[in-house]
């Protein structure tokens, strides 16, 4: 998971624990963050992970010359065999 995915779910757990400490004591009436909103913060966090990796590998090889995207997918195959 890439360090932005982390650092949300951390921080939306935390809230909805807050959340629910601060209902229970009565010192608010609504939850700071709703089960929907942290549904979609952890759903985002997923994709972004997803996204990422995938999304870089097809920059640099479209970025890349004839002999370095030759270089690269040479690389690339020899770690996916390890």
């Amino acid at each position: 998971m890439n360090g932005r995915g982390a650092v949300e779910m951390v921080v939306a757990a935390v809230v909805i624990k807050l959340s629910d400490k601060l209902i229970n004591s009565q010192t608010i009436s609504e939850p700071l963050l709703t089960q929907d909103q942290f549904s979609a913060l952890i759903c985002m966090a997923f994709i972004t992970t997803i996204i990422a990796p995938l999304s870089l590998k097809w920059i640099v090889k479209k970025a890349c010359t004839h002999d370095e995207n030759a270089q690269f997918c040479s690389l690339w195959e020899k770690s996916k065999k390890v």
